[in-house]
């Protein structure tokens, strides 16, 4: 081979390049791209977590899950119905034996007979009954005193005869028991003592008026400011019959009469209370 031919081939042979040069290049386009997608994958994962997998999930569980409970709205509580007020007070019951002198059906006949034995030093109260109208002489606060009383009335031609009057015992619920309490049992009391006080008059007129006079004031300061309607009646009932009874000029009369009078009216106001 001539030289000039060595110098052709040698001249068609291409420049060889650098390997390490090549590969440089290649690890700097690998590095490159891992930054970009670095670079980009945060907001686009971020974006594909708001718009496309956030909503698909929801869907989904909005479907598979049941509904969280609603809480009921509460109801407006009931007004309770008001329980009655006020305190129980006690009458304790008691009876009266009363000897009875006449028993008439026309009350005009009972009152002009009443108002001879009233003369006469008796009690002289009626007592409706459906039986007629009851003439009442005295009363006792036990069934021998009364007995005795209307033997001795036999014994002088006298009709008469025994009729008893029943209380019973009484519960109530008022206001002011503190002041109630000790009224109904201040009239109880009067109504039976007061027929003994002045049983055959035994005792001297002066000691029944006095007597009177105690019991008033002690039933006044009782029905003192007493805001129960018909017990403030009865007390100004009460009251009226102990004015009339010191006006007689007989004071165990007046006493029997009184007595009468009392139970009488508290017997009345328990039975409408």
């Amino acid at each position: 081979m001539t030289n000039a031919s060595r110098s052709r081939l040698t001249a068609r042979k291409p420049p060889r390049r650098s390997r390490g040069r090549g590969l440089g290049w290649l690890y700097g386009l690998l590095i490159i791209c891992a930054l970009v997608y670095f670079a980009t994958a945060g907001y686009t994962g971020r974006w594909m977590a708001d718009h496309v997998f956030g909503p698909a999930m929801d869907s989904w569980r909005g479907a598979t899950q049941s509904p969280p409970p609603t809480t009921p709205t509460p109801q407006a509580a009931a007004t309770p119905t008001p329980l009655p007020t006020g305190q129980a007070v006690t009458l304790p019951g008691f009876s009266l034996h009363c000897v009875q002198a006449g028993l008439f059906s026309e009350q005009s006949n009972a009152q002009d007979y009443a108002a001879q034995l009233a003369a006469r030093g008796g009690a002289g109260v009626i007592i409706a009954s459906p039986e007629g109208y009851r003439v009442m002489l005295a009363a006792f606060a036990t069934d021998g005193e009364a007995q005795a009383v209307v033997a001795q009335l036999q014994q002088e031609d006298v009709a008469s005869t025994n009729f008893v009057l029943q209380q019973p015992d009484a519960d109530f619920v008022v206001e002011n028991a503190d002041q109630i309490q000790p009224l109904l049992m201040e009239l109880r009391r009067m109504a039976l003592e007061w027929g003994g006080l002045a049983a055959a008059g035994e005792l001297d007129a002066e000691i029944i008026t006095a007597a009177l006079a105690t019991d008033q004031q002690k039933l006044t300061t009782l029905c003192q400011g007493l805001a129960h309607p018909a017990l403030a009646t009865l007390c100004q009932q009460v009251q009226a019959d102990f004015e009339t009874a010191k006006q007689g000029a007989d004071a165990p009369q007046a006493a029997r009469a009184l007595q009468l009078k009392i139970a009488l009216a508290l017997m009345q106001w328990a039975q409408s209370a």
